[in-house]
Order: C-alpha cells, then sequence, then structure tokens
C-alpha cells in the first residue's frame, strides 16, 4: 500500500464515527493520483533510446520499461496547438484562437477546483499567465524558446521577472530546480494534497545550445551519415514493436543531398548538430531522472501519474548561419544560434515522413510514456490505443474525480480505456496547421502537404505512408475530403490557402537543403589520428582521450632531431642554434612552446587550436606568443590567404586579433612574432593558422600556453613526398598540455 493510502486508510477510520461522508469524502481525495505531465519541445519520434535513438535516455527508458510507450500518440505538429490542446482540450481553431484566448476551460483551473496544487516549470505558450489559467506556482517563460543560459531576459518566477545568475545557468536544469522547489514546498505544506505539476521543457528546441561537457559523448558518433542511421532506427523500431515488421522505409526526401555527396567540413559540421542535439536531450533525461528521484525518496512514486510526450516532430527548418560562420561560432554555447537542419530532423522523425507543422506522422505523431496508477499496462508494453493531446484534459479531469463533461471540450476521457490497458478504440480526428491538412477516421487517413493533393493512406497495413492509395478509393477520397472541408468550414469565413513559405515537403514542394561546412576559425576534432610522427618510440596512430596529456606524446625539450640530409634547417634563432643536420628543440620549464617542424617543402599547412588559458608557475598569466618563422627563406607562401584568427572568450568579446598576413618574408629575422596581451584567467584562445612551409623550417604555432588545457587541436598539411613522415610535431617546455581532442592529418 503506497503512504497517501495508507493515511487516507487511517483518516477514514479515524473520522469513520464522527462524520462518515467526510470519511468518505477524504479517502477519495487523498487516493486520487498526482499527476506530472512532461512535455519536451521539437522531440523527434525515434530519439528516445526507448524508441530506437542513440541519446542515452536512462532515466526515460527506466520509466518506458516501468509502464507503456504509445506508437499512436498524436499532439498539433507545432508548440501552440500542441499546448493549447494540452490546457484546453480542444484544437486551436478560430473558435478559442490560436493561443487558446478564447478557451472555455484550462486544465490547471479544473484540477484546482478539485482540490490539485497545480505548479508548472518550463514554456508555457499559450494565451495570458499561466496563474491566470490556474497555476498556484509558476517559473519559466510565456514565449516559445529563450537562450538555455541567459533565459534572454523573459524567465519569470510566479508574476516577477527572473534574474538569471551571471554563470552556472542553464534552462534545463533551472526548470528542473523550480519544479522539486515547488513539490518540497507542496510535501511540506500539505502531504495528502494531489499534485499536478507541468514540466515544459525547451529542449531540443534550437537554438542549439548545452554544456561541452554532454556534447563530447557524441561528436564523432554520426559520421556514418543520415542514410546509415535512419536505416538503424528503422530497424531498432520494428525490432522494439512500435511498427510493424514488414513496414516499409519511406524515401529519401527529394530536397535532401547524401551524405556520400557532402565534403568532410560539411560532415564534420553536420555531426557536431546532431551531437549537440543529442547531447540536449541527455541533459533533459539526467533532469528527469532528478524527478523521478524526488518521487521515490518522498514516498510518491506508486501514487503519481508519470506522462512524458513530444509537442511535434522534429523541427526542418533552419536559418541562414553566415555569421555564425564567420565568427567562427560552433553549436553548443551561448552564442549560437544553430539549429539541427532538415536532414537530421528526418532521420529524428523515423520511420515516418515529415517533420513539425506537416500533418503526416511524421510532424504529428510522437513518443508518449505512461507510467502510474491510472495506466493498467505490463511493465514495458506497447500500446497502438490512439491518443490526441486534447485527451488529456478530460482524462485527468476524470482521474481528479470530476463529474460531467467541461464545456469546451473536444478531447476523450480515455481513464477507463488507460485502466483496462486497451489497444484500441475507434479514433475519428481532422486538423490542419498552415497549408497542411488531414483526416483521420480508424485506419483510414487523408493527408495533404504544402496545399498539395490529398493522399490516402491505410494505416493498419502501411504505418509509415508509403503507398498512397487515393487513385484507387476516389468516392473514400470525396467523402473524407467532403468531411473536412464541412469541419473547416464550420468555424472559417475564408478558404483555406497556400502559406509557400513553409513548404517542406519531401516529394518536390521543399526547400533543397545545403549543409554548411566547420567555420574556417573554428576547430574540426575529433578526428581520426594518422600519418603523423610523434617522435621516437611513439606510433603513428596513438589514440587520444578526452584531457589526454600529450607532453609524452610530442618530441620533448632538449630532444635532437635528426634531418634526412647534412643540410642545416630553417628554425628560431631564439629556440637554440642550428646543428649539422640536427635541431635541438628549446623551450624553459615555466611555458610551453607548440612548434611545427617540416622535412620536407609542404603547402596547405592549417592549424586550429582552441584552448583555456592558465596561470603559470608564479600564478600571474602571461600573454601569448605566436611565432612564424625564420626570415632567412620564404615560410609564408603569399600564393594562400594565409591568416590568424585569434578570439578571447568565454564572454565572446574580441580582445585581439591577427588577420591577412600575406606575402613574402613578412617576419624578421629573430623577433618574429606577434604578442598578444590582455589575457585573464580562464579565458579562452581560438587559432587558426594557413600557411604553406619550404624545405627544412620550422614555424612556432603559439608559446607560453602555460598550464594550459586544450580543447581541440588539429594540425593538417599537403605534400607529394615518398616519406610520409613530413612533418614533426614538437611541446617543449615543462609545463602540462592536456587535449580534449586532437587531429593531425597527411593529405597527399
Amino acid at each position: 500500500m503506497s503512504k497517501r493510502m495508507m493515511l487516507a486508510a487511517s483518516a477514514t477510520t479515524a473520522f469513520a464515527r464522527l462524520s462518515p461522508g467526510f470519511s468518505v469524502e477524504l479517502a477519495a481525495k487523498d487516493t486520487r493520483p498526482n499527476i506530472i505531465f512532461i512535455m519536451a519541445d521539437d522531440l523527434g519520434f525515434s530519439d528516445l533510446r526507448c524508441y530506437g535513438g542513440e541519446a542515452a535516455t536512462t532515466n526515460l527508458d527506466q520509466l518506458a520499461s516501468a509502464g507503456v510507450r504509445f506508437n499512436q500518440f498524436y499532439n498539433g505538429g507545432k508548440c501552440e496547438p500542441t499546448r493549447v490542446g494540452l490546457m484546453t482540450g480542444h484544437r486551436n481553431t478560430k473558435e478559442i484562437g490560436f493561443l487558446g484566448e478564447r478557451a472555455q476551460n484550462f486544465m490547471p483551473a479544473l484540477l484546482r477546483q478539485r482540490g490539485y496544487r497545480t505548479l508548472m516549470a518550463g514554456k508555457w505558450h499559450v494565451s495570458q499567465h499561466p496563474m491566470d489559467r490556474g497555476f498556484d506556482r509558476f517559473f519559466g517563460m510565456e514565449e516559445g524558446a529563450c537562450n538555455y543560459y541567459t533565459g534572454s531576459g523573459l524567465l519569470q518566477l510566479d508574476r516577477s521577472l527572473f534574474n538569471v545568475p551571471a554563470s552556472g545557468f542553464y534552462t534545463t536544469d533551472a526548470f528542473t530546480d523550480y519544479a522539486l522547489q515547488f513539490l518540497n514546498e507542496a510535501k511540506t505544506q500539505n502531504d495528502r494534497q494531489p499534485f499536478f505539476l507541468y514540466l515544459a521543457y525547451n529542449a531540443p528546441h534550437a537554438a542549439l545550445q548545452v554544456p561541452e561537457v554532454e556534447i563530447t559523448k557524441y561528436q564523432g558518433n554520426y559520421m556514418e551519415g543520415w542514410e546509415v542511421f535512419k536505416e538503424r532506427r528503422v530497424a531498432r523500431a520494428k525490432a522494439l514493436g512500435l511498427i510493424p515488421a514488414d513496414s516499409q522505409m519511406p524515401a529519401w526526401p527529394q530536397n535532401l543531398p547524401h551524405w556520400n555527396e557532402l565534403t568532410e567540413s560539411q560532415k564534420q559540421m553536420e555531426d557536431l548538430r546532431m551531437a549537440t542535439y543529442t547531447a540536449m536531450i541527455d541533459r533533459m533525461d539526467q533532469n528527469i531522472g532528478r524527478v523521478m528521484d524526488w518521487l521515490k525518496a518522498n514516498g510518491e512514486w506508486d501514487d503519481t501519474l508519470i506522462v512524458f510526450a513530444s509537442d511535434n516532430g522534429a523541427n526542418p527548418f533552419y536559418g541562414d548561419h553566415t555569421d555564425m560562420l564567420n565568427a567562427g561560432i560552433l553549436p553548443g554555447g551561448p552564442d549560437s544560434k544553430w539549429d539541427l537542419g532538415t536532414a537530421w530532423a528526418h532521420v529524428c522523425d523515423t520511420p515516418f515522413r515529415l517533420y513539425k507543422r506537416n500533418q503526416h506522422e511524421g510532424g504529428i505523431c510522437a513518443p508518449l510514456i505512461m507510467r502510474g496508477p491510472a495506466a493498467n499496462y505490463a511493465a514495458g508494453s506497447i500500446s497502438s490505443l490512439p491518443v490526441n493531446i486534447h485527451d488529456f484534459l478530460p482524462t485527468f479531469y476524470a482521474l481528479a474525480s470530476g463529474t460531467g463533461r467541461p464545456a469546451g471540450i473536444e478531447g476523450t476521457d480515455l481513464s477507463g480505456f488507460l485502466k483496462a490497458g486497451a489497444q484500441t478504440r475507434n479514433y475519428e480526428m481532422m486538423s490542419y496547421l498552415a497549408d497542411h491538412r488531414y483526416v483521420r477516421s480508424n485506419e483510414w487517413k487523408l493527408v495533404a502537404c504544402d496545399f498539395g493533393p490529398w493522399e490516402l493512406y491505410d494505416l493498419s497495413k502501411d504505418r509509415t505512408e508509403t503507398q498512397n492509395l487515393a487513385s484507387q478509393n476516389p468516392q473514400r477520397v470525396a467523402d473524407m475530403a467532403g468531411s473536412w472541408d464541412a469541419w473547416y468550414n464550420s468555424f472559417s469565413t475564408g478558404s483555406f490557402a497556400e502559406v509557400p513559405d513553409e513548404h517542406m515537403g519531401d516529394q518536390g514542394t521543399g526547400v533543397l537543403y545545403v549543409p554548411y561546412p566547420m567555420p574556417t576559425t573554428a576547430v574540426t576534432g575529433p578526428l581520426v589520428e594518422e600519418y603523423f610522427d610523434w617522435g621516437p618510440g611513439v606510433s603513428n596512430r596513438e589514440s587520444i582521450v578526452a584531457g589526454t596529456n600529450i607532453n609524452n606524446l610530442m618530441v620533448q625539450s632538449g630532444t635532437t632531431v635528426a634531418w634526412s640530409d647534412d643540410s642545416t634547417p630553417t628554425g628560431f634563432s631564439g629556440s637554440s642554434g642550428p646543428g649539422n643536420g640536427t635541431y635541438t628543440l628549446g623551450g624553459n620549464g615555466d611555458q610551453n612552446n607548440l612548434l611545427l617542424f617540416s622535412y620536407v617543402p609542404v603547402s596547405n599547412v592549417t592549424v586550429t587550436m582552441d584552448y583555456v588559458h592558465q596561470a603559470n608557475a608564479s600564478g600571474s598569466v602571461p600573454g601569448v606568443w605566436l611565432g612564424f618563422g625564420d626570415g632567412s627563406s620564404t615560410l609564408l607562401n603569399g600564393t594562400g590567404s594565409e591568416n590568424i584568427y585569434v578570439r578571447m572568450n568565454p564572454n565572446g568579446n574580441m580582445l585581439a586579433s591577427v588577420t591577412t598576413l600575406n606575402g613574402t618574408n613578412v617576419v624578421d629575422n629573430v623577433d618574429s612574432h606577434v604578442s598578444l596581451g590582455g589575457f585573464a584567467l580562464g579565458d579562452r584562445l581560438i587559432m587558426s593558422l594557413s600557411l604553406n612551409m619550404t624545405n627544412k623550417s620550422a614555424v612556432a604555432l603559439i608559446t607560453n600556453v602555460t598550464k594550459s588545457v586544450a580543447k581541440t587541436l588539429s594540425i593538417s598539411w599537403t605534400d607529394t613526398a615518398a616519406d610520409w613522415k613530413s612533418v614533426v610535431i614538437s611541446q617543449t617546455g615543462g609545463q602540462t598540455l592536456a587535449v580534449d581532442s586532437l587531429s593531425v592529418l597527411r593529405n597527399e
């Protein structure tokens, strides 16, 4: 027996003789379930691991294992229709307004009338303030999106503007923090009062922003490409029983390129975008785990119905990111405005077609997980019961012992179906969004995209909408289309119209997707390390893992580097003098020097590095010295675009930069460097260098990298030498240099 049931039983016994009516009422009230509804934002059908995806959604997977997953849950295809439908039990047609302005009833107000404490944290995106609609407590935003790190000045605590801390803030964490605070308050103030918590995360909605520690779990994992992951997700969905084993995989959309048509740089950016998106899901799952832990620790686990759902399919729309490319801004940080992109959105909505806003299954069919006293299904089971977002208001109202049917409700009370563990029901629905529309009549679905012609599918035999049966069933099409027309005309004074700027169809009407490359001023790792020489005794295939101290993998200070002949190499007179066929590396004990030596002429040398500046042994913060070689030879060949770009972070302020170092012999004989000062402890430097090197020459990449932690280091070059050991990378000095990501690549 759960804690609240024991309280109810004891209360009933204690008061039975005094007031039988009161004791019965108290018992009924105390045994009603708590309700937690968790909403994800723009999450695709197959993004969770328990729905076939790659994200480490440990907690949601556990929830699914203890409860039931639904494979026919339908939302409104976009943020507003779904959230309005949840809160009002009505489609957001012109009858009630796009944001539910004229709705007759709202879920939190109805539940509060039934004695529930009503709590909300997260994204609202419905008309009026949440507390005007019945919530007792609120933390979050009324708008549809905000910066994950700063809140964009939109966050509120109850009715007051919330001051976001200068550091350490992230909305996914903060929404959970306040949800738990509200639950603790409820527990303290009235332990026997049931609660309704609406926890509406903005993850993984754009922009792609999540701490780097989460991204590193996934970066590099998606380099096999879109088509590979689409096939894997379809296979996993079949293996999990989410779709029939004979379901056909939808054709590759006509507006998407194929992975093998992309450049390496485009692939790296697409990998990073998807890794960041997946990391945002991971971070959300971690926070859901905190809520689950609270329920268990406070004796509420068995008394609580937990519902998890997504508001629509993955988002295919993407913006112009030229400014971010030019600034070297990658997905993840607070400056990121990156989005997922159309191709990965297609993969995320696997095994279905199309995306957010569309009325095909990829736009409106999403994951739904339930676990709790009101959902009587075998643990770990899958249900094909059709559930619509509008059904939750009447269902929760019934679970709260509400009587009758509140005015203005379109949804169906599913409480009886859920208690019976039902797998099917009569299901009729129709809707529209922009110039997409559909009619559903049990297994038959009539649907149109981008103001196009109607398509007809038998979902009992074609769950993934691949076989259009419209031409074989003209009368059925006419009947169902007539029903939709009659419904639309019942509330609309105008005709259904095209919205050309929102076209994203997969059969010729969608906007052509052009993937972005990696920024030229940003690092590309992690990549495969090959064709390099770290020095004596070190394999050219040495594995580099995050946080590796690379000092021992590089040629060390004091080491003599032998050349392939007895000629004198060109180097730095300030480091150590050249010898007869040898070069001895210099460097003192309180700095690091990263140097690049070429055995033969090499071209297209590119170096990118991203590191966090640390204090030196004496506690001071030194400057940075960038050296370009000895003026006795042509080290910087003016045939290319040679540049160095330096940007200080974390505040995003440009403290110093050097660009357009074009021409020959641009540095002098001795003082061949550029000094950059103004560094503070913890500042971040992003460097990109592009140049050509002559025979047996040396270039200092960066010096005074004191006790630094390099986030990434990437070096590549081109040569035609028979001996692939054309370049040696050296680290000199006595301080530690660790890297999270390293790549060294030789191109022939």
